[in-house]
């Protein structure tokens, strides 16, 4: 499918849901956008996402974030994460995992080795992270 990429490295995608795909969007198709190491900051993801879908005139169905999520959730949480104290920053994860804001795309991510291992151990076969 056809791909676009902003500045903040996100990429959108359309993934074929059956063979009678072409290149426009559908309702047997799907719009992917597929980012790497959040590090926290959903807010600048989203904000990314919404840049593309306005400046493509598109809709995103599901974002992806490959690689260091960073699922932080309070202080306590920088206790179990593996990176030096000059890049231990809250981010914005916290208000979508303390429901004060709720995020616009349903949104998978893939664990790397800068994780809060604490809260990803209380989820070992896997879950929601946020409401």
């Amino acid at each position: 499918g056809r791909g676009s990429q902003s500045s903040s490295s996100v990429l959108v995608v359309a993934v074929r849901v059956n063979e009678n795909y072409d290149e426009r969007p559908r309702l047997d198709s799907m719009r992917v956008a597929v980012q790497g190491c959040s590090h926290g900051d959903l807010d600048e993801i989203y904000a990314s996402v919404a840049h593309i879908e306005q400046q493509e005139n598109t809709t995103v169905d599901l974002v992806i974030s490959c690689g260091d999520f960073q699922a932080i959730r309070n202080q306590g949480d920088f206790d179990s994460i593996a990176v030096p104290d000059k890049y231990k920053e809250l981010g914005s994860f916290h208000k979508y995992y303390s429901g004060e804001k709720v995020a616009p795309y349903p949104t998978l991510f893939i664990g790397g080795n800068h994780e809060a291992s604490n809260y990803l151990w209380e989820l070992y076969y896997g879950g929601w992270v946020a409401p």
